[in-house]
């Protein structure tokens, strides 16, 4: 399996929910999110579970039971992955991540694919359904439908669109490819504005653009947001911190190649 399909624990990003909204004040940064995702192109289908669990100023991504872990610190801006089948770990700065987007705007812009130009400049029309909390982003090349709940707290805007932002970033890094993450900051804006969790997303990829029997690429995936950590959450967090001082660090290149080799 490609390691796209792979990288997409939290981008993705997707779910129908059950919000929770009554933690302690003390407990407000401490909140999981857990999603699945479905991808349908052509007759292949891919499901892949994960959980994102916020504790604090770090944030950690488990993709299923052995996968690989991500862990963000927000304040250092530093992605840590984690292979545990491989025992090795690397870092990567925002900063590196920032640059080397740089670099793909400034190559796809030479290129000038409209299909790639949309995704660095992404627009869309935007459509309610406010019975269904249903938000609708439209566009020659990528839809959205988006069922959504609105956030009761503030603090939790601020944390979860953060990170959805740097990890639609780390999508494109990991993938070069596969630039919708880039639309999906785009739609987070609105989202972000209007204080709206997506609950569920519908994504409904062109590449080709739409016309009559086109080609589609889609994404749909589910997020359940729970307000309170469990024993299991925090026995996760633990984990990784062990893996990260027991397996040893190496360059983003090696465990690239060590973390996609196949067996």
């Amino acid at each position: 399996m490609s390691r796209w399909l792979l990288s997409v624990g939290f981008l993705a990003l997707f779910c129908r929910a059950v919000v929770l909204f009554a933690a302690d004040d003390d407990e407000l940064s401490h909140f999981r999110i857990d999603n699945t995702l479905t991808i349908r192109h052509d007759d292949e289908v891919v499901t892949i579970k994960s959980s994102t669990i916020f504790s604090e100023n770090q944030v950690f991504d488990f993709v299923g039971e052995n996968g690989e872990i991500i862990i963000y610190d927000r304040q250092a801006e530093r992605f840590s992955l984690i292979d545990p089948i491989h025992r090795i770990r690397t870092e990567l700065l925002q900063s590196d991540i920032d640059q080397f987007m740089a670099n793909i705007h400034s190559r796809l812009t030479e290129e000038g694919d409209r299909f790639y130009l949309f995704m660095l400049h992404p627009e869309f029309s935007v459509a309610r359904r406010d019975e269904l909390g249903e938000m609708l982003f439209q566009s020659k090349w990528i839809d959205y439908s988006i069922e959504t709940r609105r956030f009761e707290d503030e603090r939790l805007v601020r944390d979860y669109f953060d990170f959805s932002n740097a990890y639609s970033l780390l999508n494109v890094y990991l993938n070069p490819g596969t630039l919708t993450p880039l639309a999906r900051i785009k739609v987070n804006e609105t989202l972000r504005e209007e204080k709206r969790f997506p609950a569920k997303i519908t994504l409904s990829v062109y590449p080709k653009g739409k016309w009559l029997f086109a080609k589609m690429i889609q994404y749909q995936s589910e997020h359940q947001l729970v307000r309170r950590l469990t024993e299991s959450d925090r026995g996760k967090i633990l984990r990784a911190a062990l893996f990260t001082e027991q397996f040893p660090k190496v360059t983003f290149g090696k465990y690239y190649k060590i973390a996609n080799s196949v067996e």
